[in-house]
């Protein structure tokens, strides 16, 4: 007899994104069980992920039971606890994704995030890397990952598949930054950030190794170029005597003069000092 299967395995929600594990009963298996899925819900539309784990209705009511047990186990039921455990692993995967895209999710980024997209759109892929990084609270790399698509989409403003990524396309772009006055820096920090997006694609199998652009004999990513402008003594001396106008030009002034004191140490890992050291 057929129990109220409607209820969720495990389930959860963020923002307008809903999550739960539901056995689906529409069509048994040649086995006469159902598989386990889980459903991702927004705005009326749903997805359907498999879990790679089927039951029949019974044993769908027992893992809605497990974390209720308790003692020592049996075979059965330690096998239904490894089970459920496998299942919440995947859910808890899938939870974490939407987390970090909630606020501006789509079903195409989840996709691309789980590494199940179906497409190979360079705009949606670099698009699914900045939520990302934005969910990892990576803010800076995202704006710069966000500014290198904003570049690309000014040159090519049609999408575009990320197997037409090829050695003649990266030179051209390479040609549109420079004849635009983009120093060496910039072009090697798009085109790093474009590396990063290809190596995606490459370890989703979407871009082959023989089609994989970067590299000796193929493309190879400009020399960032760094100016290294010395300050005399003098110089120094005249910042550290400097009158500040207000505090804030204070505060900037000895924040430099104590970088200079420490070799140069970089602001980040200034901001990361503590007494003690």
């Amino acid at each position: 007899m057929k129990k109220n299967i409607k209820e969720p395995l495990l389930n959860c929600s963020h923002g307008s994104v809903f999550v739960a594990v539901i056995i689906e009963d529409r069509r048994a298996k040649s086995n006469g069980k159902y598989p386990i899925v889980i459903r991702v819900t927004y705005q009326r539309e749903r997805l359907y992920l498999k879990t790679g784990y089927d039951a029949s209705f019974d044993e769908y009511y027992k893992l809605i039971g497990v974390p209720n047990l308790s003692g020592k186990l049996n075979a059965e039921t330690k096998a239904l606890k490894d089970k459920y455990n496998n299942i919440l692993s995947g859910f808890q995967h899938v939870e974490a994704k939407v987390i970090k895209i909630k606020d501006d999710f789509s079903f195409d980024r989840l996709k691309t995030l789980l590494g199940k997209t179906d497409t190979d759109s360079v705009f949606k892929m670099f698009e699914a890397q900045i939520a990302d990084f934005e969910g990892e609270n990576k803010v800076n790399t995202a704006d710069w990952y966000r500014c290198t698509l904003k570049s690309i989409k000014k040159h090519f403003p049609n999408d575009f598949r990320i197997k037409d990524i090829d050695v003649s396309w990266l030179k051209k772009y390479e040609k549109l930054l420079t004849d635009e006055k983009k120093t060496y820096t910039t072009v090697s920090m798009y085109m790093r950030a474009t590396r990063a997006i290809l190596n995606k694609a490459l370890r989703a199998g979407i871009v082959s190794n023989e089609n994989y652009p970067f590299g000796k004999d193929k493309y190879e990513i400009p020399s960032a170029q760094s100016r290294k402008l010395a300050l005399s003594l003098k110089d120094i001396g005249r910042i550290v005597k400097f009158n500040c106008r207000t505090e804030n030009e204070r505060k900037c002034r000895d924040y430099w003069f104590f970088s200079y004191l420490c070799n140069g140490i970089n602001f980040i890992d200034m901001l990361q000092l503590k007494y003690s050291d």
